[in-house]
Protein backbone atom coordinates (compact mmCIF):
# COMPACT_ATOMS: atom_id res chain seq x y z
CA UNK A 1 0.00 0.00 0.00
CA UNK A 2 3.09 2.50 0.61
CA UNK A 3 3.37 3.05 -3.26
CA UNK A 4 -0.04 4.01 -3.31
CA UNK A 5 -0.22 6.22 -0.46
CA UNK A 6 2.95 8.32 -2.27
CA UNK A 7 1.81 11.29 -3.04
CA UNK A 8 -1.59 11.70 -1.71
CA UNK A 9 -0.42 13.75 1.48
CA UNK A 10 1.90 16.02 -0.61
CA UNK A 11 -0.27 19.01 0.67
CA UNK A 12 0.47 17.88 4.45
CA UNK A 13 2.39 21.12 5.72
CA UNK A 14 3.89 20.81 9.12
CA UNK A 15 6.96 18.86 10.10
CA UNK A 16 5.66 16.38 12.34
CA UNK A 17 3.74 13.70 12.58
CA UNK A 18 0.09 12.99 12.55
CA UNK A 19 -1.12 9.06 13.29
CA UNK A 20 -4.91 8.65 12.10
CA UNK A 21 -6.57 5.73 14.01
CA UNK A 22 -9.31 4.32 14.24
CA UNK A 23 -9.72 3.74 17.61
CA UNK A 24 -7.25 3.68 20.51
CA UNK A 25 -4.45 1.25 19.61
CA UNK A 26 -3.10 -0.72 22.28
CA UNK A 27 0.41 -1.39 22.08
CA UNK A 28 0.89 -5.07 20.79
CA UNK A 29 -1.76 -6.97 19.64
CA UNK A 30 -3.13 -5.36 16.16
CA UNK A 31 -0.31 -2.94 16.22
CA UNK A 32 3.20 -4.89 16.80
CA UNK A 33 5.38 -2.01 15.29
CA UNK A 34 3.51 0.86 17.78
CA UNK A 35 6.48 0.83 20.38
CA UNK A 36 9.21 1.21 17.85
CA UNK A 37 7.53 3.53 15.37
CA UNK A 38 6.84 5.93 18.26
CA UNK A 39 9.34 5.41 20.48
CA UNK A 40 11.56 6.31 16.73
CA UNK A 41 9.54 9.87 16.57
CA UNK A 42 8.17 10.61 20.38
CA UNK A 43 10.92 13.17 23.01
CA UNK A 44 10.66 10.34 25.75
CA UNK A 45 11.75 13.01 28.37
CA UNK A 46 8.69 14.83 28.42
CA UNK A 47 5.77 13.51 29.82
CA UNK A 48 2.55 12.39 27.34
CA UNK A 49 -0.76 14.54 27.65
CA UNK A 50 -3.87 13.11 26.92
CA UNK A 51 -6.98 15.91 25.33
CA UNK A 52 -10.45 14.70 25.69
CA UNK A 53 -13.63 16.49 24.80
CA UNK A 54 -15.19 18.24 27.96
CA UNK A 55 -17.64 15.67 29.10
CA UNK A 56 -16.33 12.95 27.79
CA UNK A 57 -15.98 9.84 29.77
CA UNK A 58 -11.83 9.59 29.52
CA UNK A 59 -12.13 5.53 30.39
CA UNK A 60 -10.06 4.27 26.89
CA UNK A 61 -7.82 7.27 27.00
CA UNK A 62 -6.90 6.51 30.55
CA UNK A 63 -5.97 2.91 29.78
CA UNK A 64 -4.22 4.07 26.73
CA UNK A 65 -1.91 6.79 28.57
CA UNK A 66 -1.08 3.81 30.96
CA UNK A 67 0.26 1.72 28.30
CA UNK A 68 2.41 4.96 27.34
CA UNK A 69 3.68 5.56 30.86
CA UNK A 70 4.85 2.26 31.09
CA UNK A 71 6.48 2.49 27.52
CA UNK A 72 8.51 4.86 28.47
CA UNK A 73 8.76 5.21 32.07
CA UNK A 74 7.02 8.27 32.21
CA UNK A 75 3.91 9.29 33.89
CA UNK A 76 1.12 11.38 31.95
CA UNK A 77 -2.74 12.90 31.93
CA UNK A 78 -5.54 13.60 30.50
CA UNK A 79 -6.94 17.02 30.27
CA UNK A 80 -10.10 18.37 28.79
CA UNK A 81 -9.57 20.07 25.22
CA UNK A 82 -9.76 23.86 26.27
CA UNK A 83 -6.94 26.79 26.85
CA UNK A 84 -5.46 24.48 29.85
CA UNK A 85 -4.34 22.52 26.87
CA UNK A 86 -3.56 24.55 24.44
CA UNK A 87 -0.86 25.85 27.19
CA UNK A 88 0.54 22.69 28.27
CA UNK A 89 0.52 20.50 25.30
CA UNK A 90 4.01 22.23 23.59
CA UNK A 91 5.96 20.81 26.68
CA UNK A 92 4.20 17.10 25.77
CA UNK A 93 6.43 14.44 24.84
CA UNK A 94 3.35 12.94 22.60
CA UNK A 95 -0.39 14.39 22.59
CA UNK A 96 -3.33 11.79 22.05
CA UNK A 97 -6.41 13.30 20.99
CA UNK A 98 -9.30 11.10 21.61
CA UNK A 99 -13.11 10.77 23.04
CA UNK A 100 -16.53 12.17 22.10
CA UNK A 101 -17.68 12.61 18.83
CA UNK A 102 -16.53 14.79 15.72
CA UNK A 103 -19.07 16.88 16.24
CA UNK A 104 -16.92 17.65 19.77
CA UNK A 105 -13.86 17.62 17.91
CA UNK A 106 -14.96 20.29 15.34
CA UNK A 107 -16.02 22.58 17.87
CA UNK A 108 -12.42 22.09 20.23
CA UNK A 109 -10.31 22.67 17.21
CA UNK A 110 -12.79 25.62 15.92
CA UNK A 111 -12.79 27.69 18.87
CA UNK A 112 -9.69 28.75 21.09
CA UNK A 113 -6.07 28.32 20.48
CA UNK A 114 -6.11 24.56 20.52
CA UNK A 115 -5.83 24.15 17.32
CA UNK A 116 -2.73 26.85 16.90
CA UNK A 117 -1.09 25.11 19.61
CA UNK A 118 -1.11 21.89 18.16
CA UNK A 119 -0.06 23.04 14.60
CA UNK A 120 3.05 24.84 16.40
CA UNK A 121 3.76 21.34 18.23
CA UNK A 122 3.39 19.62 15.00
CA UNK A 123 5.56 22.09 13.06
CA UNK A 124 8.28 21.60 16.23
CA UNK A 125 8.57 17.95 14.67
CA UNK A 126 6.07 15.98 17.45
CA UNK A 127 4.03 13.48 16.88
CA UNK A 128 -0.04 13.63 17.40
CA UNK A 129 -2.26 10.55 17.64
CA UNK A 130 -5.82 11.34 16.88
CA UNK A 131 -7.52 8.23 17.47
CA UNK A 132 -11.03 7.55 16.44
CA UNK A 133 -13.46 10.93 16.43
CA UNK A 134 -11.16 13.36 16.31
CA UNK A 135 -9.29 11.75 13.17
CA UNK A 136 -12.50 12.42 11.43
CA UNK A 137 -12.02 15.91 12.33
CA UNK A 138 -9.03 16.16 10.70
CA UNK A 139 -9.79 15.86 6.84
CA UNK A 140 -11.31 17.97 4.91
CA UNK A 141 -14.78 16.13 4.98
CA UNK A 142 -16.35 14.44 7.55
CA UNK A 143 -19.85 13.05 8.81
CA UNK A 144 -21.20 14.54 11.79
CA UNK A 145 -23.03 11.85 14.09
CA UNK A 146 -26.92 11.54 13.12
CA UNK A 147 -25.83 13.74 10.21
CA UNK A 148 -25.96 11.99 7.07
CA UNK A 149 -24.48 14.22 4.55
CA UNK A 150 -20.60 15.20 4.30
CA UNK A 151 -19.63 18.93 6.27
CA UNK A 152 -16.77 20.55 6.28
CA UNK A 153 -13.59 19.04 8.75
CA UNK A 154 -10.90 21.07 9.79
CA UNK A 155 -8.84 20.57 7.05
CA UNK A 156 -5.25 19.45 8.37
CA UNK A 157 -5.50 16.77 5.53
CA UNK A 158 -6.56 18.59 2.26
CA UNK A 159 -8.90 16.62 -0.35
CA UNK A 160 -9.25 13.99 1.83
CA UNK A 161 -12.61 12.28 3.88
CA UNK A 162 -11.12 10.33 6.79
CA UNK A 163 -13.85 7.79 8.26
CA UNK A 164 -13.09 6.01 11.80
CA UNK A 165 -14.64 2.88 11.71
CA UNK A 166 -15.33 2.47 8.70
CA UNK A 167 -14.51 -0.31 6.47
CA UNK A 168 -15.24 0.79 2.53
CA UNK A 169 -15.95 4.40 2.14
CA UNK A 170 -17.50 3.82 -1.36
CA UNK A 171 -20.28 1.88 0.53
CA UNK A 172 -21.25 5.86 1.35
CA UNK A 173 -23.26 7.37 -1.44
CA UNK A 174 -22.30 10.66 -0.07
CA UNK A 175 -18.64 9.65 -0.15
CA UNK A 176 -19.18 8.69 -3.57
CA UNK A 177 -20.49 11.44 -4.99
CA UNK A 178 -18.07 14.08 -3.32
CA UNK A 179 -15.07 11.68 -4.61
CA UNK A 180 -16.65 12.23 -8.09
CA UNK A 181 -16.77 16.21 -7.70
CA UNK A 182 -13.52 17.12 -6.17
CA UNK A 183 -10.53 16.62 -8.48
CA UNK A 184 -7.70 15.06 -6.32
CA UNK A 185 -10.04 13.62 -3.67
CA UNK A 186 -9.82 10.36 -1.78
CA UNK A 187 -11.29 8.42 1.16
CA UNK A 188 -9.10 6.56 4.08
CA UNK A 189 -11.61 4.42 5.60
CA UNK A 190 -10.25 3.32 9.12
CA UNK A 191 -11.29 0.61 10.90
CA UNK A 192 -10.75 0.28 14.83
CA UNK A 193 -7.57 -2.10 14.00
CA UNK A 194 -6.08 0.25 11.71
CA UNK A 195 -3.50 3.14 11.66
CA UNK A 196 -2.02 5.57 9.35
CA UNK A 197 0.67 7.82 10.38
CA UNK A 198 1.33 11.17 8.13
CA UNK A 199 4.63 12.62 8.48
CA UNK A 200 7.01 15.72 6.74
CA UNK A 201 6.95 15.78 2.88
CA UNK A 202 3.83 13.93 2.53
CA UNK A 203 5.50 10.34 3.92
CA UNK A 204 2.65 7.60 4.35
CA UNK A 205 3.30 4.31 6.81
CA UNK A 206 1.10 2.26 7.94
CA UNK A 207 1.57 1.08 11.59
CA UNK A 208 -1.09 -1.83 12.32
CA UNK A 209 -1.10 -5.39 10.43
CA UNK A 210 -4.23 -4.32 8.85
CA UNK A 211 -4.45 -1.33 6.45
CA UNK A 212 -6.69 1.12 6.19
CA UNK A 213 -9.00 1.14 3.23
CA UNK A 214 -7.91 4.05 0.61
CA UNK A 215 -10.26 4.88 -2.12
CA UNK A 216 -9.39 7.63 -4.64
CA UNK A 217 -11.21 9.87 -6.52
CA UNK A 218 -11.05 11.62 -9.81
CA UNK A 219 -7.84 12.45 -11.07
CA UNK A 220 -6.08 10.21 -9.39
CA UNK A 221 -3.09 7.92 -12.00
CA UNK A 222 -2.08 4.91 -9.79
Amino acid sequence: MSSVLGGLFEDFKPQGWVLLAGGLPSIGSAFPDLAEHLLERIDVSRPPLGIKPSGARPGQLTAFMDELEILIEMPGEVLDAGEEAADRLLDAGIVVLAGGGIRDWLRALSHGTLEQSLMEYLQRGNLVLAAGSPAGALGAWTFEEGVYELTEAVGWLPGVVVLPGIHDPASLPEVRRILSAEDKSFALGLPRDTALAVGPRGEAQVWSQAAPKLVLGKGWQV
